[in-house]
Order: structure tokens, then C-alpha cells, then sequence
């Protein structure tokens, strides 16, 4: 048994993998690149990232769908747990 690409690329998309693990995965099945014209980058509206920056003092952050974060205010930078070394995990 043999999914479709249609198949292929819903379950990618199901699965949240990236534009490598989706061309992997088509790969496997069908010894090929998957088509053209599935957008796998997240873009953020520039209207998004300003207001996060017009609600700093509040630590505000944007996810996407796979839990990066495009944009951070610098008070969520500030409220995050520091390692030994004192940085933060965005730094």
C-alpha cells in the first residue's frame, strides 16, 4: 500500500515537520522530492510584532505552529529562568 502524495503532505502537515522531514518522508514512499508549492515557513505580520512591542512592561510573546517564537518583548526575555551561565534561552 502505497499513500498518495495528497496523503503525504496532510500527514506532514498533520505532523508539523519541516520542509526537510516532508521531503524525507516523500522520499521514503515514493523514491522523490514532493511537489512544489507547500509553504513551510511561518511568516509574522510586521502588525504582530509591533504590538508586541507596543505592550511592553508585559512580557508578550508569538508562537507559531510549531512552538517557535518569531518575535519576544524584552521584559518575557527578562522574566525567563537563566541558566548557570546566566543566559536565557533565547539568547
Amino acid at each position: 500500500m502505497r499513500p498518495s502524495r495528497q496523503v503525504l503532505d496532510a500527514l506532514a502537515r498533520t505532523l508539523q515537520l519541516t520542509a526537510a522531514e516532508r521531503t524525507h518522508l516523500h522520499e521514503l514512499v515514493h523514491g522523490g522530492s514532493p511537489p512544489d508549492g507547500v509553504e513551510s515557513t511561518e511568516l509574522l505580520a510586521s502588525a504582530v510584532s509591533a504590538l508586541v512591542d507596543r505592550l511592553d512592561p508585559c512580557p508578550t510573546y508569538v508562537t507559531g505552529r510549531r512552538f517557535m517564537n518569531p518575535t519576544i518583548s524584552e521584559s518575557a526575555i527578562a522574566s525567563l529562568p537563566r541558566s548557570a551561565s546566566g543566559e536565557t534561552p533565547c539568547e
